[in-house]
């Protein structure tokens, strides 16, 4: 295989590992309500301990990157989730749980920005393309991992095993990254400096991006977070519509990358995002006036498609931009987006139990909203920030 092609497998693969050890958790955490007799309070902490380490890490993989290179800190980002895996597999108390949730969101936080930053320099002028095709490994291992490890324990199978697998494939991608000549080829050879005149040329832009980002996020988790209880709560649909709700979603976002990879070869990245963001919100006000559960999941369907192709597009829009210190300015920006990942599905939550869950999908809309506004700025529509 050529270069590019072992760089892209291994990143590809990397990306659905990332997911499998950020979402398969929630598949898990019946058992260890039951096992560990955790109140959902306790639960829910379990998550917060998990992304708060992801955004602090997502800011400073980054700057780490530009400093160390690319490949180190995604190595050290894997020694990080074999610690996690670890911690788990052996885990006997809720402080267990909690440090294994932390060390696996630093591993997260780590390896996302840094592993985007290197695609995209390996990819010059093709980064849409080689972005949105990267996220399907993404949205493959959002949708497998959850549904194999409530599969796997229904039938029997231990959860700690679930852990200590996911650590022997850990330390083997771990030797994968280590070896791979090109995956630390593309890191900085020489330590970029942030200089003032960057800061002062780039500022509006990358603010307005990560913007953007944390509006993505929010909007992407904040609703995926609570369909699957929308359904079932407030349409009166069964358990089975609320997990298909989920799955739904998730295809298409997987599928929606297939077709934006091919659209970003022949139309600009900003047009891009405001298609994304315009099926957005026709979705979301199709959703807001159905109460039939078959057709609150063409809505969701419509949200994922909508979904698909912005975080890639705007971290392409990005390097696509700006031809210097990609680690700092894509750790910054998808640090946002942890932001978002860590706020707003909380805050839907509290929405929902005031106003009630209708108004969490209301509240969606009004982001999309925002954020096809942000789409249509003059940081997106001209080719000077």
């Amino acid at each position: 295989m050529e270069s590019k092609t072992k760089l892209f497998v291994l990143a590809g693969v990397s990306f659905l590992f990332l997911a499998i050890s950020m979402i398969m958790h929630g598949a898990v955490l019946p058992v260890w309500l039951q096992e560990f007799k955790l109140s959902a309070t306790l639960g829910g902490r379990l998550f917060f301990m998990y992304y708060l380490s992801y955004v602090i890490l997502t800011f400073l993989s980054g700057w780490s990157a530009q400093f160390f290179g690319g490949g180190w800190v995604l190595f050290v980002c894997y020694l990080f989730l074999i610690a996690g895996f670890a911690m788990l597999g052996v885990a006997v108390s809720f402080l267990y749980l909690a440090l294994g949730m932390l060390l696996l969101g630093a591993g997260g936080g780590l390896l996302e920005a840094p592993l985007t930053t290197v695609i995209s320099r390996f990819f010059p002028g093709d980064e849409g393309y080689a972005l949105n095709l990267s996220q399907v490994f993404f949205g493959v291992g959002a949708s497998a991992g959850p549904f194999l490890t409530g599969f796997l324990l229904s039938r029997g199978v231990p959860w700690r095993l679930l852990y200590i697998l996911l650590l022997v494939v850990a330390m083997f991608l771990a030797t994968l990254i280590f070896r791979s000549r090109d995956l630390f080829g593309v890191s900085v050879s020489q330590r970029e400096k942030i200089s003032r005149e960057f800061l002062s040329r780039w500022k509006g832009f990358l603010g307005i991006l990560a913007l953007a980002m944390l509006l993505y996020v929010g909007a992407e988790i904040g609703s995926s977070s609570w369909m699957s209880t929308y359904l079932v709560r407030e349409l009166q649909g069964t358990v089975f519509w609320g997990g298909a709700a989920i799955a739904v979603f998730w295809a298409m976002i997987t599928m929606g990358r297939f077709l934006f990879a091919f659209l970003s070869r022949f139309l600009d990245y900003s047009l891009l995002l405001r298609i994304g963001s315009g099926i957005n919100i026709i979705s979301l006000l199709f959703l807001l006036f159905t109460s039939r559960v078959e057709l609150a999941l063409v809505a969701f369907g419509g949200l994922g498609l909508g979904c698909s192709g912005i975080w890639p597009l705007i971290i392409a829009h990005l390097t696509s931009r700006i031809e210097e210190n990609h680690f700092a300015c894509v750790g910054f920006v998808v640090g946002f987006g942890g932001l978002g990942a860590l706020i707003f599905p909380y805050l839907f939550g509290f929405l929902g139990d005031h106003l009630g869950l209708r108004s969490i999908f209301f509240f969606v809309l009004v982001l999309s909203g925002l954020l096809l506004a942000t789409f249509s700025s003059r940081f997106f529509l001209k080719k000077e920030a």
